[in-house]
């Protein structure tokens, strides 16, 4: 969570005395894998902490480059209190975008818990020849993109 007392902000995990919680923003540079070669993102991650296992909502906004668009999709996640993991207090967030398969794939967060892990599932998307049916296929490389905060 980011913390500011007025002169200060900090991220932290934990509360701190004369700080008040503010939600988190944050944007991803475009991930892909550059030379005009599509990838698919299939999937983002998010591992989120709070205290004291508080319901809200988190929203998530995907941006993918296509060969001639910008499209952009926008969910809210629900998070309720009984979702919570009380040992650990965290939630694991699974959430697969509309347009998975792009030229670049950038992610806009906002949430009022503290985001400890986002990764983002990803395969190239690379086309080979089928030597029986001679038609074209996908043929998945596996490489990942993941931020720990």
């Amino acid at each position: 969570m980011i913390l500011q007392n007025g002169v200060n902000a900090l991220y932290s995990f934990t509360k701190l005395e004369g700080f008040t919680k503010q939600n988190i923003e944050l944007a991803t540079e475009f991930y892909g894998l550059s030379s005009h070669q599509k990838s698919v993102n299939d999937c983002i991650y998010l591992r989120l902490f709070d205290e004291d296992l508080s319901k809200g909502e988190v929203s998530l906004k995907v941006e993918s480059l296509t060969d001639g668009a910008r499209e952009t999709e926008e969910t809210v996640i629900k998070i309720n209190n009984s979702d919570w993991d009380k040992l650990t207090k965290s939630v694991y967030v699974r959430y697969q975008p509309k347009k998975q398969r792009a030229l670049g794939t950038c992610i806009h967060i906002k949430s009022p818990f503290a985001i400890g892990y986002m990764g983002i599932g990803n395969i190239a998307d690379a086309k080979v020849i089928d030597s029986v049916s001679k038609t074209s296929i996908n043929k998945p490389s596996v490489s990942a993109a993941k931020y720990n905060f």
